[in-house]
């Protein structure tokens, strides 16, 4: 992780939560997705499995593979994520941040980058975590 992937991952993230916010004020807090749902419903939650593969694609990679499930598994019981986890991803966006600034002056705990960055990636959709692990510049190579 560096500065530059640090500040396009918090504003990932932010994006996310206007989408979420969006979804929830369209919609009510406790919609769930139906195959009759309106395009616009279903719009929303590509954006935020866009968004999500996107904010993946910002961690290390071995964060993806061991994500940390910091909070509940959203998925399994609501269409788009909550607002309030938005909330709780950017303050670790804003962590992760302060944490690579920290490294790059030579001062920095690999281990908390490391596990701020499962910690986003737990509370992302498998499927978007999938997605990314697929594109990942730090993948490694089949031979």
């Amino acid at each position: 992780m560096n500065a530059r992937d640090a500040n396009n991952l918090v504003n990932q993230i932010s994006k996310l939560g206007a989408i979420s916010a969006s979804f929830h004020a369209t919609f009510g807090i406790h919609y769930t997705l139906s195959e009759d749902s309106p395009n616009a419903a279903w719009g929303f939650v590509r954006q935020s499995m866009n968004a999500q593969t996107i904010i993946a694609h910002y961690l290390d990679y071995p964060c993806l593979l061991r994500p940390y499930t910091k909070w509940k598994r959203w998925w399994e019981t609501d269409t788009i994520i909550p607002i309030a986890l938005t909330h709780e991803l950017l303050a670790d966006g804003y962590r992760i941040i302060f944490a690579v600034a920290y490294k790059t002056e030579g001062q920095g705990d690999e281990d908390y980058l490391t596990r701020l960055q499962a910690n986003i990636a737990g509370a992302l959709h498998p499927i978007a975590r999938t997605e990314a692990l697929k594109r990942h510049p730090q993948k490694p190579r089949e031979k």
